[in-house]
Order: C-alpha cells, then sequence, then structure tokens
C-alpha cells in the first residue's frame, strides 16, 4: 500500500464516521439476513444487474439461484444457523 493509497483512504474517513453514526445494531432476535434480502430483491427485480466485476456482470436472479446453491451445498455438509 502506497502513500497515494493511504491518503485515498484518509480522505474516507469523514463519510464512514457520518455513516457510522446513523447506524443502528441488529437486534440479536432479527430474522431477517442478507440471504433473505437477496431473494426479496431477486424477486422484484430479477433481470436487474446485482454485480459488475471485471466486466462480468449477474443479475439477481442469477446471483439468487448461486446463493442458493452455495446454501444447499453447506447445509449438506452439516452447518446449521449461527455456525
Amino acid at each position: 500500500m502506497g502513500v497515494v493509497d493511504v491518503a485515498k483512504t484518509l480522505a474516507q474517513v469523514p463519510t464512514l464516521l457520518a455513516l457510522k453514526k446513523g447506524m443502528q445494531p441488529r437486534p440479536i432476535d432479527a430474522k431477517d439476513c442478507v440471504g433473505a434480502q437477496v431473494e426479496r430483491t431477486a424477486a422484484a427485480h430479477p433481470d436487474s444487474i446485482a454485480m459488475l466485476f471485471e466486466g462480468e456482470q449477474i443479475t439477481w436472479q442469477a446471483f439468487n439461484a448461486l446463493a442458493n446453491r452455495y446454501a444447499h451445498a453447506f447445509k449438506n455438509q452439516g452447518l446449521k444457523p449461527g455456525d
């Protein structure tokens, strides 16, 4: 990490602190999760682009399907909520 990278990172500190100020921790009994949010977004916007990285893109529908494949693979290996 060079001097330029450090300067760019430090320039973002005020923005990050402002964002942190408005954030609240989730209650421990909250049942919502990233997977549920992806699923809702995929249902509402299936053909919209969810991610764009190095010229590749994936829709919300495809991203949700991929996440479900990983979830099932982890479940089949014995992982449970909280692991």
